[in-house]
């Protein structure tokens, strides 16, 4: 698809950021965006229909990353052994905003949950967690925490001598775990983009790059 439309992926992308990037040049467009860089998210389906995948964990970062992207999808078909591209669709930010208000909509209780509960957490609950003790050690904090930091910040998070967790230090991880719990507990399994969202959408199925841009100027000035 990055060839078909003529797009780049600028080698400061790593697999888990931007997919493409379209550079706004030549005489079509306005002086003001030459030069700009359209960062671009690439999907696909392959069952001759737009019933778009999205990620597995899609919760409210996913929303806030996605929301500022413009789309590719490309719709493939099997046919005779082969998976052949039959049209593409572009959506621009505009056009995605309805999707991501829904997506948005449904999780945001469980934002404000993650965002209220863990500052109700108090001492009594971290007795209750983790007993009484004065202090405790990196075995009580690993047992709260798991895999959730990394060995150093264990030993940042400690704020007494020989690596070890006052209360006041314990009850902070305690709040931090609550909200993680909750935030992973508010993502979505893979939800799909279903192909009636695009109902009335162009098909891009001839002059791929040439379309794409002017769709894109005409986001853009909208």
């Amino acid at each position: 698809m990055r060839t078909l439309f003529n797009l780049t992926k600028p080698d400061e992308y790593g697999r888990g950021d931007i997919d493409a990037v379209l550079e706004l040049e030549g005489q079509a467009v306005p002086a003001a965006l030459k030069g700009q860089k359209i960062p671009f998210e690439l999907k696909s389906a392959t069952g001759g229909r737009p019933n778009i995948s999205t990620v597995r964990d899609f919760g409210l970062h996913y929303i806030e990353k996605w929301r500022e992207l413009h789309w590719l999808f490309g719709v493939y078909l099997a046919e005779g052994g082969e998976t052949k591209l039959q049209y593409c669709l572009y959506g621009s930010p505009q056009k995605m905003k309805p999707w991501f208000d829904q997506r948005a909509a449904y999780v945001g209780p469980d934002i404000a949950l993650a965002e209220c509960v863990p500052e109700l957490i108090d001492q009594e609950i971290l007795t209750k967690v983790l007993g009484n003790g004065e202090d405790f050690g990196y075995e009580n904090a690993k047992l709260l925490m798991k895999n959730q930091l990394s060995r150093q910040g264990y030993r940042d998070a400690a704020d007494l001598k020989g690596e070890r967790y006052s209360r006041e230090a314990m009850l902070e991880l305690l709040k931090e775990r609550c909200r993680y719990v909750i935030e992973r507990g508010s993502t979505l399994n893979n939800p799909h983009i279903s192909p009636s969202y695009f109902n009335g959408w162009e098909k891009i199925d001839r002059n791929h790059a040439a379309r794409l841009r002017e769709l894109v100027l005409e986001a853009l000035g909208a």
